[in-house]
């Protein structure tokens, strides 16, 4: 299963491509691409084992802090689009006071974010462009499996043994797992194969973000809203998110018996997670 050396310089163009277009007043979606494909070159730099010495390494230094400050940005994001969803019959000023402060703390994010882009993107982008044109070079060279795409398999057969041995999946270590699978998720992404289990490991990502998201904004409006007697915003915010807790837990559950426990005991008669992360490098 060779790497898709065409999807691999894809991500690299499209993160510069967002590294030169993100302005001061970024939306949501620039800063959602930013920081997605930010991610996706960082897990392709480490897969590869090139993220530790010359432009592979430079670029690491640069879209870390990037990568960062763009999370924290689509973390107000959601949290705002998860506030004005509440359907609140009363204390609507409560709602207001909460929508007003996210938008303040969006704006101060937005800034900074803005500030790190400006500062790396002059040096960084020329060494994406050249990175991007030698992976592809190599990687069309090599016919028959080669060091770097065993470096792939390598990486997925260990975040599937991680996840695999997980312990029990709890609030405290929930956040933890996810982004174990969305790693994993983004390595087999680099295959040319069409991976059955992409879409289990995105529902898995999305469900415990859901949760996690909830869970912010709760903490958030604990701090926010200090009033005396019953909230029904936090109350409201507080039920959702034992409901999204619920719901990523048994997901996630179901996901790792199916694809990551006992083969002889799979439910899916087609080829486990660990089995196609195995075959990236056949």
């Amino acid at each position: 299963m060779a790497m898709d050396t065409k999807k691999v310089e894809r991500e690299f163009r499209k993160l510069r491509r967002s590294m030169i277009k993100l302005r001061k007043r970024c939306s949501p979606s620039e800063v959602h691409k930013l920081r997605t494909r930010s991610r996706r070159v960082e897990t392709i730099l480490q897969t590869l084992s090139l993220d530790q010495n010359g432009s592979g390494q430079r670029i690491i230094e640069a879209i870390i802090p990037v990568r960062k400050r763009a999370g924290k940005v689509r973390d107000m994001d959601v949290l705002i689009e998860l506030a004005a969803s509440l359907d609140i019959a009363s204390e609507a000023e409560c709602k207001v006071q909460l929508l007003e402060y996210l938008g303040h703390k969006r704006f101060a994010k937005a800034r900074k974010l803005h500030k790190s882009a400006r500062k790396y993107r002059s040096s960084v982008t020329p060494e994406l462009k050249g990175l991007a044109s030698s992976v592809e070079r190599t990687l069309d060279r090599h016919n028959d499996p080669s060091d770097w795409p065993a470096y792939a398999a390598a990486t997925a057969l260990r975040l599937g043994g991680e996840i695999r041995k997980w312990p029990k999946l709890t609030a405290r270590n929930l956040h933890s797992f996810r982004l174990k699978v969305k790693e994993l998720r983004d390595v087999l992404g680099l295959s040319t194969a069409s991976i059955a289990q992409a879409k289990a490991l995105q529902e898995v990502t999305d469900a415990i973000g859901a949760w996690h998201d909830w869970s912010e904004l709760a903490a958030l409006a604990n701090e926010v809203l200090q009033h005396a007697g019953r909230c029904e915003v936090r109350a409201k915010v507080r039920a959702r998110v034992e409901e999204q807790l619920r719901h990523a837990v048994s997901l996630s559950n179901q996901v790792r018996r199916r694809y990551f426990g006992d083969a002889r005991r799979m439910s899916s008669p087609g080829q486990s997670a660990m089995e196609a992360a195995a075959k990236l490098a056949a």
